[in-house]
């Protein structure tokens, strides 16, 4: 066994008082992924840590496979960003994560109300399959306040419970991004088994792809969609 698969909740509350003398820091990487030990308590502790460290530029954080954490644990990471004012750049993975639905992400629109000057960001939920369509209407309520994004991308790939009505959320979503230059979305492996795959149609991701090809006529921006 790998030895950071041993890493459990209790241990990230070192690094969450060690992050009490890094208030300077710029950018942060952590990865813990596979660390199946991983829990909503760890989640709080890192939240707590990451409070402190008001002057991150870039954060990206790797919980692929944890799959103890549910919607709590996402929910102390969102709110935790409150205070990551100067945030230039969010990626976050949490795929496989087969305990969260999504509706953890509700405080994301408080949250992201404190990261205009947000430029990048990147959320994958690859086959976290209890993902609904909570998830993209939080989203949606979070995206107008990123009044600088220029480039996201998305993964709800292998989520089987996401359905037209999360796909025209994610539309409404984008309708409000003015500053969009780039974007890559991943929502199943071949278009033309969208249906057997999923519980979305052809027609719903028709409504979305337009909302983007228009955005590239209007406003000259390079949308695009992206399949794996």
């Amino acid at each position: 066994m790998n030895r950071w698969q041993k890493i459990t909740g209790s241990g990230l509350a070192s690094l969450r008082q060690g992050f009490q003398g890094l208030t300077s820091l710029k950018c942060l990487s952590l990865s813990f992924a596979n660390c199946e030990k991983i829990t909503d308590l760890a989640m709080d502790n890192l939240s707590q840590g990451l409070q402190h460290l008001t002057s991150l530029k870039e954060i990206d954080l790797s919980l692929c496979n944890c799959y103890k954490i549910t919607d709590t644990g996402l929910n102390y990471l969102t709110l935790s960003l409150r205070n990551l004012g100067s945030l230039l750049d969010l990626s976050v993975y949490f795929g496989g994560c087969k305990n969260i639905t999504g509706s953890g992400l509700a405080n994301l629109k408080r949250s992201f109300q404190d990261l205009t000057s947000l430029e990048r960001l990147i959320l994958n939920f690859r086959g976290c399959k209890s993902i609904l369509d909570v998830a993209l209407d939080n989203l949606r309520q979070g995206l107008q306040y990123l009044v600088s994004l220029q480039d996201i991308y998305l993964d709800f790939s292998d989520c089987p419970n996401i359905t037209d009505a999360g796909l025209d959320y994610l539309r409404q979503g984008f309708q409000s991004l003015s500053s969009l230059q780039r974007g890559s979305l991943y929502f199943f492996d071949d278009e033309s088994n969208l249906e057997l795959n999923s519980k979305m149609t052809h027609n719903g991701w028709s409504h979305l792809k337009q909302v983007l090809e228009n955005r590239k006529l209007t406003l000259d921006l390079s949308c695009w969609l992206d399949y794996v």
